[in-house]
Formats: C-alpha cells, sequence, structure tokens
C-alpha cells in the first residue's frame, strides 16, 4: 500500500499542479457547510495577517529603540536589520499570502457558484467523495447550473485547475514546507542562544511557534493536496533566500543574519548548513506532511459513506 502510493508520486507530472477536481480548494476533507469553511478561512488569514503586521511594527520599533531589550546580545540577534531581510519574516509572509489568496479564490468561487441556501448545508457524501478522484465525476452539488431535469448521475470529465488555484496551491505548497523548517531550525539552533529567564517573547511565538500550529491545523482541515514531488518549490525558495543573503552580505552587511547558522563570514560553515536543509531537512519535514496528508484522507475514506448522508 505504501509502495504504491510513493510509486506514483514518482512521476513527472507530479511537479505540476493540475489533475485535481476544483473543489479540493473550496470545500473542507470533513465536509463542513461551505459557509463555515469559508468563515475558517476568514478567520486564519485575517490573523495572520494582523500579526504580521503587529510583529514587523514591534521588530522595528525595538530595532530603532535603546530599551533594555536591545541590551541583551540574544534578543538583539534577532533585530540587527530591517524586517524584510530575515527568513522567518519571508515564510510568514508566504503564509499569509496564501492563506489571504485562498479565502478570497474561495469567496470568489462561492459567489459564482453557489445559492445562498447551499452555503449552509454539508456537502453530500457521494458528491464529496468524487473530489479526491483525479479523473473525478462531476457531483451535483458542484455544477448548481445543471438543468433539474438532469439525473444525479455525474458526468465524467476531466477537470482543468484555473490559474488562481494553481497560485493557491503553490503558495501553500511553500508556505507549509517552510514554516515547519522555520520553526524547527529556530528550536534547533537559535533558541539555545536565548536568554531563557524570562520565556519566549511575543514576536518569537507567533513567527516561530503559531506559524506550524496554523499550517499543521490547515493541513488537517483543508483538502488541498500535497504532493511529495513538490518539495522542489520549498528548496528552490530556500535557495532563492540564500542567493538574496550572499548579495546582502557582499553589499558590506557584514553581520551575521542567523549567528552559526547563516554566516556568511564562514562560508564553509554556511554551505554546510545549506546543503543539509536542502538535501535533508526539507525532504523529511515534506515526506512527513505528505504522510500526514495521506493518513487524513485514508481516515475520510474509512468514516465517510459512499450515500448521501
Amino acid at each position: 500500500m505504501v509502495l504504491k502510493i510513493l510509486k506514483a508520486e514518482f512521476c513527472f507530472k507530479k511537479l505540476g499542479f493540475g489533475d485535481v477536481h476544483p473543489g479540493r480548494f473550496v470545500y473542507s476533507q470533513w465536509r463542513l457547510p461551505p459557509l463555515v469553511y469559508l468563515l475558517y478561512r476568514l478567520a486564519l488569514a485575517a490573523y495572520a495577517d494582523y500579526w504580521i503586521i503587529e510583529t514587523g511594527t514591534m521588530m522595528e520599533s525595538m530595532r530603532w529603540q535603546n530599551t533594555s531589550t536591545l541590551t541583551n546580545s540574544s534578543s538583539r540577534m534577532l533585530i540587527e536589520y530591517s524586517f524584510p531581510v530575515y527568513l522567518t519574516n519571508w515564510t510568514y509572509l508566504m503564509l499569509c499570502l496564501y492563506l489571504t489568496l485562498h479565502f478570497l479564490f474561495a469567496l470568489f468561487h462561492y459567489c459564482i457558484k453557489f445559492r445562498t441556501s447551499n452555503m449552509l448545508s454539508r456537502p453530500h457524501a457521494e458528491g464529496h467523495r468524487a473530489l479526491f478522484n483525479e479523473l473525478t465525476l462531476t457531483p451535483t452539488f458542484w455544477d448548481e447550473d445543471r438543468d433539474s431535469e438532469e439525473t444525479e448521475d455525474a458526468i465524467v470529465k476531466l477537470y482543468s485547475l484555473p490559474w488562481y488555484f494553481k497560485l493557491t496551491w503553490i503558495f501553500y505548497t511553500i508556505a507549509t514546507t517552510a514554516s515547519v523548517m522555520v520553526t524547527f531550525m529556530f528550536f534547533a539552533f537559535l533558541w539555545p542562544q536565548f536568554d531563557h529567564s524570562k520565556g519566549i517573547d511575543i514576536i518569537n511565538l507567533q513567527l516561530h511557534g503559531i506559524n506550524s500550529v496554523i499550517v499543521v491545523v490547515d493541513l488537517l482541515i483543508s483538502a488541498v493536496p500535497v504532493r511529495l514531488l513538490h518539495a522542489v518549490y520549498a528548496i528552490i525558495y530556500g535557495l532563492i533566500y540564500i542567493t538574496f543573503t550572499g548579495i546582502f552580505f557582499a553589499a558590506g552587511n557584514r553581520s551575521p543574519i542567523y549567528p552559526h547558522v547563516l554566516d556568511w563570514r564562514q562560508p564553509a560553515i554556511t554551505i554546510g548548513v545549506v546543503v543539509g536543509v536542502a538535501v535533508i531537512a526539507v525532504p523529511i519535514v515534506h515526506l512527513v506532511l505528505f504522510g500526514i496528508h495521506r493518513i487524513k484522507v485514508q481516515i475520510y475514506h474509512k468514516i465517510t459513506p459512499w450515500s448521501t448522508l
């Protein structure tokens, strides 16, 4: 079973963002009423967007003010530069973009596809299950504009995923894997350098802890697919950031962005960390996320009958 799943993942087309039903981006995995799922997406996006603004403002304020916080070198090291320099902030911004776009595109699709009455009802089981076939059947709750004379029998068709859902999927893939990586790297390598007497501050809690809570919750609730080969996009994202830091260092910014982890004054260590993260850490994290996704789908198939509820 596991080998069959893994074998199916290692084909060229799985590098792309297609061959899935658009409904995977507007329905939850667990047949929540559309209105409930839309409110969930709004709440998640609003929460993340608030904190990207709040933490950005707080970090810039701390960077310029001579407060007692700044006298502690372990706190200072993360505010040496402005907000856009840090991978943590890149990744949280990527998460915000994903959550906001997912909400807006889902809202757009609901507005053009549904009558008000449909928003309060759970999708019927057989139609919802059809979303999880790659070559899928058209469920009646998706094509609401079908003639009333049509039977409940679905029409076999291969759906073309709209560009805006492909864009959502790309952001989802990068934000999910990168967020978990940021949490791991922070607590494994940077947190031990901090003064722990006062616990974790709100900035680090949001950017390095709650970020992964958000992506895991969304992984469990949403129906967006996770593909093994999509790990390459998280790696490309990381390499883009590393290239940026190299240019940033060459421009005269000599202080390390992340001491003992990303410090171009010690290129051998930095390159070693980059290779280790790209070749080992990111694939493992993405594999774990893929495993969680597959377990979620299997549980869904076990508890969701084919007959309409």
